[in-house]
């Protein structure tokens, strides 16, 4: 039989698509128009202004961006955040006095406010990023290796089951494997260029290719193992 598609011949990009959940449980489509989010004056708005929800005393909120999609949030002490495709954050409407805190699943991209007297730390598959003020990428999607790459400041990564800390530079990345940080110098643009709507592929190997294709386009890939490296 001939097949039918939604789409017709062509599979949609991503485009700016996510879910906000509440501490209370209530859940909020974002709006497809507008490309993030932000929290101000205890209210989530969007970047036009228009307010998403107001504070009913709801202490923290998950951002869901599902396959497919891609959304921006900025944080209360200024922090922006790009959230990628099949990715999540949980994150405080208001920080504690002592530490800046949120929770990681998929990839992220952070331009962290700079702040001395609040440590900023990014957790994510058993990994705790700690930073004061920097650039930096996450990838942390669920069974792949964790890949951190800076692009300017200083992070310190601490991990379960590794002792002591791991410090990167700006243009170097980690990869977490096997209880064990492989660090080596990038271009650290190409890790964020997603954040940019590009794809920049050097010395990757098919199989991870594939795997950012599928969650931008919201596709199944089906290819031979013989490719896969």
């Amino acid at each position: 039989p001939e097949l039918a598609s939604i789409y017709g011949s062509d599979v949609l990009p991503g485009s700016n698509k996510a879910t906000l959940i509440l501490a209370d449980g209530s859940k909020i489509e974002l709006d497809n128009n507008t490309e993030g989010i932000e929290v101000k004056d205890k209210n989530i708005v969007y970047n036009n202004g228009a307010v998403v929800a107001e504070n009913k005393a709801v202490s923290t909120a998950l951002l869901q961006v599902p396959n497919g999609g891609i959304y921006r949030l900025t944080l209360s002490d200024g922090t922006k955040v790009v959230l990628n495709s099949g990715s999540s954050l949980t994150y405080p409407l208001h920080f504690s006095d002592s530490v800046r805190l949120v929770n990681l699943k998929g990839e992220g991209y952070f331009e962290v406010s700079p702040d001395k007297t609040k440590p900023f730390r990014v957790q994510s598959s058993g990994q705790t990023l700690t930073v004061l003020g920097t650039h930096f990428n996450i990838q942390s999607y669920e069974g792949e290796p964790i890949e951190t790459t800076l692009l300017e400041g200083k992070v310190s990564l601490n991990s379960v089951g590794i002792n002591g800390n791991t410090i990167l530079a700006p243009g170097q990345q980690a990869i977490k494997r096997n209880n064990k940080y492989q660090v080596k110098q990038v271009n650290a643009m190409d890790a964020t260029a997603w954040a940019k709507n590009l794809f920049v592929f050097n010395n990757i190997p098919l199989s991870q290719i594939f795997k950012n294709i599928e969650r931008w386009y919201d596709v199944d890939i089906i290819f031979s193992p013989a490719l896969t490296n």
